[in-house]
């Protein structure tokens, strides 16, 4: 009875022990705001990145349409109404992932200064503060480059909007050749903003990947 007794326990020790195994403390508040964090600084790289996409797809489809490729003005407006609309959309996106990641920040940070107050170890408490600044000084620095990029956005976009404008009541082969006069600097602002978008994409995946747990190599 007793050996029968031990084997019948067996099952249910290796059951308890599967249990426990599957179980995980879960993540501390700090934790959550950190891997939210970078979650939404990876968008924002994703997101740069495809701007810059949409940007060069844009001045394509502007040149098709001053040089009148195809012959068919029309389709060559629409193609690049559309294209400004994409980029239109993009720098939205952009705008609302770097809200989200202001106001989690500030979640993030106020919560990690609350408990450093609570660390007795003054030599941990001065390393824990230490690192907290350097945390907020390198999302500071990735915010600064990316405002900058979209400073330098908005110029060349106003200068596509109003060739939009200017071909939508007066759509002829004339009207839209005389845009090529325009043509080199927007293609020169252009290449300067693609380089800016990918420098401005390295802070935020050097971020992201700071508050990552397990970061890329």
């Amino acid at each position: 009875m007793a050996h029968a007794s031990r084997s019948g326990l067996a099952p249910l020790a290796l059951v308890a022990g599967l249990v426990l195994a599957g179980c995980s403390t879960p993540p501390t508040e700090g934790q959550k705001k950190m891997s939210q964090l970078s979650e939404q600084m990876e968008k924002l790289e994703v997101a740069l990145t495809a701007s810059k996409l949409d940007l060069q797809a844009t001045l394509e489809a502007h040149d098709m349409l001053v040089a009148n490729a195809e012959g068919d003005l029309k389709e060559n407006f629409s193609r690049f109404q559309d294209a400004i609309e994409s980029c239109s959309e993009r720098q939205q996106q952009i705008n609302s992932l770097l809200d989200k990641i202001s106001t989690t920040s500030t979640s993030y940070f106020a919560g990690w200064e609350a408990d450093i107050d609570r660390i007795d170890n003054p030599d941990l408490r001065q390393r824990s503060e230490e690192r907290l600044e350097q945390t907020r000084q390198r999302l500071q620095q990735m915010q600064t480059q990316v405002a900058t990029t979209r400073s330098a956005f908005e110029p060349v976009m106003l200068t596509l909007r109003d060739h939009l404008l200017y071909l939508s009541n007066d759509l002829t082969i004339g009207a839209a050749a005389s845009l090529s006069k325009d043509s080199g600097k927007l293609r020169t602002d252009v290449g300067t903003l693609t380089r800016e978008l990918d420098e401005g994409a390295v802070p935020v995946r050097e971020c992201a990947q700071a508050l990552s747990t397990s970061p890329k190599s």
